[in-house]
């Protein structure tokens, strides 16, 4: 479930951020475009993955620190729910 909420959420920031950088550089389809909209599209190809993928290593970090963590944090919540029930 939360892999298909990521595949979700990738997929319409994946759409929404390169189409507004577009809009904002005045990229028009099927014209020549200004020096402006080109260094867009470059920046979008280029530029823009090497960030989300320099943002998403950082988390993967922490998520990794604490993924080393889940037998400790699921042996304490089933000793809350054994303490609880008793």
């Amino acid at each position: 479930m939360g892999s298909a909420f990521c595949i979700q959420l990738g997929s319409g920031f994946g759409s929404f951020i390169p189409s507004k950088i577009l809009d904002m550089t005045g990229f028009i389809a099927n014209k020549t475009q200004t020096p402006a909209a080109s260094g867009a599209i470059n920046f979008y190809f280029i530029w823009l993955p090497v960030i989300i993928y320099a943002i998403v290593a950082g988390i993967m970090v922490f998520h990794l620190k604490y993924e080393k963590m889940e037998p400790k944090i699921k042996a304490d919540l089933v000793a809350r729910a054994e303490q609880r029930d008793a």
